[in-house]
């Protein structure tokens, strides 16, 4: 589309659907090429970065009397958020200046910034969550009290002592192995398969 039609506009609208074809339907809205990443699959969004990487990459094939500066700004622009700072930045020429990609490095970094301060907000979430469960666990062992094996307990699945081994308790506060718990063809000991 590029290189032979010289579509630019078709190019972009491909790169934002996701390298799909999509003729126009009635009463639907044409794709918005503001570079929104919400509410996106992650398939989608990781697709559209490498379309827009491979664009990107034509544009900078370009030669300049054909508007290859030209273009390659205006995608960077339009499509920041799907363009990688780190992986741009060792495509550009160097001989451009940082006045050329400003309106693309503010995007980028503001982008960033937002990016590291939500992981902020679901890190502090996630603390505050795990003080929450901790305090619940202590609450829980200090109304059921400590358990005490002795050589004398058994467990309720195999009937092996449980003494020096790894055990747990059942909701019914039965003691039993670790690995009989953990076994889903475990069966209570006393129990039969079916009618004798």
């Amino acid at each position: 589309m590029v290189r032979d039609v010289k579509d630019y506009q078709g190019a972009e609208i491909f790169c934002l659907n996701s390298g799909v074809f999509r003729g126009p339907r009635r009463g639907s809205k044409a794709p918005v090429a503001d570079g929104s990443l919400s509410k996106e699959p992650a398939v989608d969004i990781d697709k559209k970065k490498t379309l827009f990487m491979v664009l990107l990459q034509e544009y900078l094939n370009m030669a300049q009397d054909q508007g290859g500066m030209a273009l390659t700004l205006y995608l960077l622009d339009s499509q920041s958020s799907y363009l990688d700072l780190s992986e741009v930045i060792d495509l550009l020429p160097s001989f451009w200046s940082v006045e050329l990609l400003q309106q693309y490095l503010l995007r980028s970094l503001r982008r960033s910034y937002h990016e590291f301060k939500e992981m902020q907000i679901v890190k502090g979430l996630s603390l505050g969550e795990n003080l929450r469960i901790c305090e619940e666990l202590f609450q829980l062992y200090e109304t059921q009290g400590p358990v005490v094996i002795t050589a004398d307990d058994i467990c309720h699945v195999c009937g092996i002592a449980v003494a020096d081994s790894v055990f747990m308790r059942t909701v019914d506060m039965k003691t039993i192995h670790l690995h009989c718990g953990s076994s889903s063809d475990s069966q209570p000991l006393g129990t039969t398969d079916g009618p004798e």
